[in-house]
């Protein structure tokens, strides 16, 4: 299991946002698959390396940890995810959700197939979890159409990480938000780590359904002009955040019901904490629409700034409310920290829309002129 998850914090470390990036070039017609296949190529290849670096130093130091499968594990994981740019910024996630399925499928199938025929489960896990990744790799290859499909150039590599600097801090910054319990239990001692961890992640179904969400409507945002025009894409699929808030909300209603029922007694000082984390979800949810838009439109830099001044604050308040208020003051750091991200972005949107409705009534009055 560490093997996996130093796999999948590796792949976002490379990927650093270039992903997304590429969706978002690709959908205003600034990247074409020629140009796709060079930095696919390039990325793959440093990858490939790092598999490799990282696999012979843990198998010199560590021979016996398993700690070298991170590498296979990664590369599939690279090559997974990198094979569905083309398929989302051609506006088909439809055969995106074929490729997930047949990860999944082939990956479960396996490891019932290496289970029964006696391999030791870490071992069957990590073989599972690759040709799993492979499998989607090729099928999402052969799902775009031909003239869409990027070519793999050795020889020819471009620099992957062009451009995508600004979408690689947000992505950095999403990550470092779960430092917020290692910071905590430092601070304010395991108890309080514990009240906060019992119910820190049950806010993530609905978080799935935000980035859902993002994936869903960056390829169609990023061909807008402008904002305005921009909305109309994103209220399209509106009813994906207004179902993850109303699930938040439904959370910290019920918060003092759904703790003991599931917890047991014992973790009712986790109630409260369960609320302001369902409250912090909602501003989250609210928070993507307007990232996606302001991203997609090319403000990625704004975006990524304010996303690390937001998490960088948050890490400090915990420190500080942490200290004095136990598991309470994280969860209150996290809301703040929410409250105040939601609200640049708020601003920044409201002024881009303001500047576009400014700009037609400026247009209007000179065709006036003109005629």
């Amino acid at each position: 299991m560490s093997a996996i998850a130093i796999a999948t914090a590796g792949m976002g470390f490379i990927d650093f946002g270039t992903n997304s990036h590429w969706v978002r070039e690709i959908s205003r017609g600034l990247m074409d698959p020629d140009e796709l296949g060079r930095r696919l190529t390039s990325k793959i290849i440093c990858t490939l390396a790092i598999g490799i670096i990282w696999a012979a130093i843990t198998s010199f130091v560590a021979p016996g940890s398993g700690l070298w499968t991170a590498s296979p594990v990664m590369l599939g994981l690279m090559v997974n995810q990198t094979s569905q740019v083309a398929l989302r910024a051609a506006k088909r996630g439809d055969l995106v959700s074929i490729t997930i399925v047949a990860d999944k499928l082939v990956a479960f199938l396996a490891f019932l197939a290496l289970w029964a025929s006696g391999s030791p489960s870490p071992e069957a896990l990590w073989i599972s979890l690759t040709c799993g990744s492979f499998t989607a790799s090729i099928l999402g290859w052969m799902l775009v159409e031909r003239r869409h499909r990027p070519v793999i150039r050795i020889g020819s590599g471009s620099n992957p990480w062009r451009g995508a600097g600004y979408y690689g801090v947000s992505s950095l910054a999403n990550s470092a938000q779960t430092l917020d319990l290692p910071v905590l239990s430092i601070v304010a001692g395991p108890a309080a780590a514990g009240l906060f961890a019992a119910v820190n992640r049950w806010t993530q179904p609905m978080s799935l359904l935000a980035s859902a969400f993002s994936a869903a409507s960056a390829p169609f945002v990023s061909r807008s002009a402008d904002v305005v025009e921009a909305w109309r894409h994103v209220r399209q699929a509106a009813w994906m955040p207004l179902c993850a808030i109303g699930l938040s909300a439904g959370v910290a209603l019920a918060a003092p019901i759904l703790v003991p029922v599931l917890l047991g007694n014992g973790y009712l000082g986790s109630v409260d904490n369960l609320r302001i984390l369902a409250l912090v979800a909602i501003f989250s949810i609210m928070s993507q629409p307007l990232t996606v838009v302001l991203q997609s439109l090319g403000h990625d830099r704004f975006v990524g700034t304010w996303m690390g001044i937001a998490v960088l604050t948050q890490l400090a308040l915990v420190v500080v409310l942490g200290f004095w208020f136990g598991s309470l003051g994280a969860a209150y750091a996290s809301l703040a920290i929410q409250i105040l991200l939601f609200g640049a972005l708020v601003a920044r949107v409201s002024r881009e829309y303001r500047d576009v409705r400014l700009a037609g009534v400026l247009a209007e009055i000179e065709g006036l002129l003109k005629s």
